[in-house]
């Protein structure tokens, strides 16, 4: 699965707009790409065989029959959602299985800082700080990164705004976006249509958007000023967040160092705001 999604998003930014369709069609379509005909997902895709094979070929494969293959392997090896588990319940060591938890988000954690680059995370941070009003968004579970984000940053910038999107309400803070806003988007497998429908809206709005996200997901790139790819894999059915928290982290660092003096203004207001018995201890 990694080298057909590596050979993707290695080339993605120089497909064709067809061999981009043909790449978001294959990506969230594989079991069909393993058994289809090069007629029947050209007809699925809306684009013609040659567009297809030339698509193959972009990709460094030798032809559409490589690349199926390819897909084939992925999802011959492809494990159920029971079998994404790491072993059978009670047949291991609660200790073996804290060790293994542990060591696979160490590894996201450092596969997360390769995958890093230092002038896009400079980019990211001159937008947020510069943005008339910094927006933060995600979907389904990854709204307790947003809120953490907010909450982190929300005591040293001014004009932060947590879109509330849960329950797949509809998102109406939106409406206020304005061209010079940015918003820093959270976005993890599993992924929906909507996810894309309002990154569109975004671009089309002329929101700059910092898309916090998994590197499979090369369907959005385009609609992104700044792509920050964090690893997410985990044992278990559900993503692991720590990359993306020590990410957060991160920025709210940088953000104060970037503008001490409005950062220390914001918290000593906090706290004259909650007043002295707000907080119990220290």
């Amino acid at each position: 699965m990694a080298d057909f999604i590596n050979r993707v998003t290695a080339h993605f930014d120089e497909l064709t707009k067809s061999h981009k369709e043909v790449a978001n069609y294959f990506l969230y379509n594989l079991d069909k790409v393993a058994v289809g005909t090069l007629e029947d997902l050209a007809g699925l895709v809306g684009v013609s065989t040659t567009t297809v094979i030339r698509f193959a070929r972009q990709l460094g494969y030798a032809g559409f029959t490589e690349l199926q293959k390819d897909a084939q392997n992925i999802v011959l090896n492809k494990d159920s959602l029971p079998g994404q588990t790491d072993g059978e319940p009670g047949k291991e060591k609660v200790n073996s299985r804290l060790a293994a938890s542990f060591e696979r988000d160490i590894r996201n954690i450092e596969n997360t800082m390769k995958d890093l680059k230092e002038e896009e995370l400079d980019r990211a941070v001159g937008l947020m700080q510069s943005a008339d009003s910094l927006y933060i968004m995600s979907m389904r579970m990854g709204f307790s990164l947003s809120y953490y984000a907010f909450a982190s940053w929300g005591r040293i910038r001014k004009n932060l705004h947590l879109i509330r999107f849960t329950g797949m309400e509809y998102p109406e803070e939106m409406v206020s976006m304005k061209k010079g806003d940015v918003c820093v988007v959270f976005a993890f497998p599993r992924f929906t249509s909507l996810a894309i429908h309002l990154l569109e809206w975004m671009k089309k709005k002329q929101i700059k958007v910092i898309l916090i996200t998994s590197a499979t997901f090369v369907a959005a790139r385009e609609y992104a000023e700044i792509v920050l790819p964090c690893r997410v894999k985990t044992a278990s059915y559900q993503n692991s967040h720590v990359a993306p928290i020590c990410l957060i982290n991160y920025f709210t660092m940088a953000l104060t160092a970037e503008n001490y003096d409005e950062a220390a203004e914001l918290l000593r207001d906090t706290e004259e705001l909650l007043g002295p018995a707000f907080y119990i201890g220290n």
